[in-house]
């Protein structure tokens, strides 16, 4: 008998964790590369292309990223793929984290966590960015998994990438080791006894074991394997990085943007952990107390420091969704296995009301006009789907069973939700009409690459015979997403100024500068980035973001400068 559960478990097991990691590897890896890189990502990318190609450089505070991006570029080439590869596999890997911790979290948890990553905007944005956020997320996570499951020489390996991951290390570590130490002060101050119960699970570990792969793993990635040993540098760095951005005033986003982008992408998330906390309080779970304190502290730290960004929400998602879980395996257990007919009526009807609900209220935003035999009364077409929807649940509570009309009503409210966090999902990983409009992107995106690649690809075609043949000047132009956009052409430059006798076939110049070489020029301004100021927009504004994605826009230019006998060619 016990044989045939552990059976059914494991299959159970088996599908819930394909099923995870179907819609991981989807939202990871759709058009993975189709976006261009912005200037931070583009920064991380053009340091692992300058190693690939043997070049002497500075690595920053992302050598986890570098090295391991590096070593893709010198064996498959370089693109935006391959430069977003290695944070979309970690990214895929987080729904498998659970499976270490489902000692302590309990089978069904882990099953909803695993589900929950999979779909999660936060961390999807986070994976189809090339930066080492999420592999230090996911680095740390599996670290301390491999560590409490005695797997030594697997936790040593990913804590030395967690080390290299970058700067998003310090604060989660920071804020875990916090909560940890004011956890177990609540618990020896409640419980008046020694803490070796809660350290019984590091008793017996190997730690020279543990040490030695640390520091193995260490010594070989931070150094690319004794290639290139100015790579490790990259940690002290991240730790200068980290603490620096505590000094900087003012280069953050207000609380407003930070609540707007948590609330905004998360709100099932939160939903759920409100009734996971309160239904882990009362049935006296330890792991609530603790994860409630990670929780607090982590969005303290991310709230005070004056370089916040909506991306830094990263560290708090995980005891979101880890209360989420809870919450959400807590509310299966108050559904009942009948009256299904009567619960899938409610549940279609809730769905059904509240989206034509929503629906009338965003026409009446946008201003189309009403074509209802209402007429013009746009509140009145809001309110009736509503009231609609109370007498429905009130009839089926009344006539047949309050628990079948509640418990539809429940997971008509729930599929909605869903919905929103899979919409939210899918834009945060900018497959969306408006990509540049996310509030999880690190930085703007440059929605000009294309088309300005496209036309120096066709002067250098008709002129050299190559799409990568032509000279290209960049005067006073160093942004990094510029540089790395035109990664694949031979004989790019930058200069500060011109003497009489240059004559370059392409210069790409600010908007203020005008050629006075010898050579005759034509110009065309191009739309390079397209960035957002989400501190002063307005409630309107907000809530057409929401809907459409539509918002102000600030743009930078620049001119494409082209000699005039390339046109000759075409």
């Amino acid at each position: 008998m016990e044989n045939s559960e552990q059976t059914r478990v494991r299959n159970l097991e088996i599908i819930v964790y394909s099923m995870a990691f179907i819609l991981a590897m989807g939202l990871r890896f759709i058009k993975l590369g189709a976006l261009p890189l912005g200037d931070l990502e583009a920064t991380n990318a053009l340091q692992a292309l300058k190693i690939a190609s043997g070049g002497v450089v500075t690595v920053g505070g992302q050598p986890g990223y570098v090295v391991l991006t590096s070593m893709l570029f010198f064996l498959l080439g370089s693109s935006e793929f391959w430069a977003r590869f290695w944070p979309a596999i970690f990214g895929v890997g987080l729904v498998f984290i659970p499976l270490l911790y489902k000692r302590w979290l309990g089978i069904i948890p882990a099953f909803i966590l695993a589900l929950f990553f999979a779909i999660e905007p936060g961390f999807i944005a986070l994976s189809r960015t090339s930066t080492g956020t999420m592999i230090g997320v996911v680095s740390i996570l599996a670290a301390v998994g491999f560590l409490i499951n005695r797997k030594l020489l697997y936790a040593g390996f990913f804590t030395a990438i967690a080390l290299l991951g970058g700067v998003s290390f310090w604060p989660g570590v920071i804020g875990a080791v916090i909560s940890v130490g004011v956890y177990l002060w609540i618990h020896k101050l409640w419980n008046k006894d020694n803490l070796g119960t809660v350290f019984s699970v590091f008793s017996s570990i190997n730690w020279k074991l543990y040490l030695f792969s640390t520091l193995g793993t260490l010594l070989l990635l931070g150094t690319d394997f004794f290639l290139k040993p100015q790579v490790i540098s990259g940690l002290g760095t991240s730790i200068a990085d980290y603490f620096h951005s505590w000094s900087i005033i003012g280069n953050g986003v207000s609380d407003k943007v930070m609540f707007i982008g948590l609330l905004g992408e998360q709100l099932l998330a939160i939903l759920l952990a409100c009734w996971g906390a309160i239904s882990g309080w009362q049935k006296h779970r330890n792991i609530i107390i603790f994860l409630g304190i990670w929780l607090l502290i982590s969005t303290a730290f991310t709230l005070l420091n004056p370089s916040r960004q909506v991306v830094d929400w990263s560290w708090t998602l995980v005891p979101i969704w880890v209360l989420a879980a809870y919450g959400f395996g807590d509310l299966l257990q108050l559904f009942t296995n009948e009256e299904w007919t009567l619960k899938i009526f409610q549940t279609i009807a809730t769905f059904a009301l509240l989206v034509f609900s929503f629906l009338n209220f965003l026409s009446m935003a946008v201003g189309v006009n009403n074509l209802s035999p209402i007429g013009d009364n746009f509140l009145l077409d809001i309110l009736l789907p509503l009231a609609l929807l109370v007498v429905v649940t009130l009839l089926i509570g009344w006539g047949w069973s309050s628990n079948a009309s509640r418990q539809g009503l429940l997971m008509g409210v729930g599929l909605i939700l869903v919905a929103i966090t899979f919409g939210s999902a899918w834009k945060a990983a900018g497959l969306g009409s408006r990509p540049e409009a996310e509030l999880w992107r690190s930085d703007a995106l440059p929605v000009g690459r294309d088309l300005l690649l496209k036309q120096i690809n066709n002067l250098s075609l008709w002129n050299t015979g190559q799409i990568n043949g032509t000279d290209i000047d960049l005067l006073n132009q160093n942004q990094p997403s510029l540089l790395w956009a035109l990664h694949d052409f031979q004989n790019v430059k930058q200069v500060d100024i011109f003497a009489d006798s240059d004559s370059p076939s392409i210069v790409l110049g600010p908007t203020s500068y005008t050629l006075t070489l010898a050579q005759t020029y034509q110009g065309q301004q191009v739309t390079w980035t397209s960035a957002i100021n989400y501190d002063k927009m307005t409630a309107k504004d907000w809530f057409d973001w929401f809907t459409f994605r539509r918002v102000p826009t600030t743009s930078t230019n620049f001119i494409l400068w082209a000699r005039a006998d390339l046109f000759k060619g075409s």
